[in-house]
């Protein structure tokens, strides 16, 4: 669309995502906000309408963010940290779904009825299948 990936690099802290280090990643930034806010204000617009333009932008966006992305390139040592940070992220995340899971399968023990968000089980599955698809890939491609 329309930014490079050079105007930005990628968020170590505070999150996933992108973050402007020239003026120009600044600049879009605000190009692309400021719709979202624009919107909001528009009078007399109906809500469902509203709902379906800020869907379409922020799908838009999204692709645009994931575009710039995967054009950001690092050195070896950085791309190694941030593999690592990621990996600590997302087993952390698996342990603390999986103890809210036990949790509820605990709480519901003593309902009649068992209770369980599963959603969070669906997150944990989609997750193990997106790990089996990987290692598989990766050994064909021999990595």
């Amino acid at each position: 669309m329309l930014a490079k990936s050079k105007w930005f690099r990628r968020r170590r802290f505070g999150g996933w995502g992108i973050y402007p280090i020239t003026w120009q990643g600044w600049v879009y930034l605000l190009i692309v906000i400021l719709p979202f806010v624009i919107l909001q204000y528009i009078p007399g617009l109906i809500e469902e309408i509203k709902l379906w333009i800020t869907i379409a932008w922020a799908g838009l966006l999204i692709l645009d963010i994931v575009r710039i992305m995967l054009g950001i390139s690092d050195d070896e040592r950085e791309e190694k940290i941030e593999f690592l940070a990621e990996r600590n992220a997302a087993w952390t995340m698996v342990l603390l779904i999986g103890l809210i899971i036990l949790y509820q399968a605990m709480q519901s023990g003593f309902d009649p009825e068992f209770k369980v968000d599963w959603s969070l089980v669906v997150i944990l599955f989609g997750g193990l299948i997106a790990k089996m698809i990987s290692i598989l890939v990766l050994k064909r491609k021999k990595l």
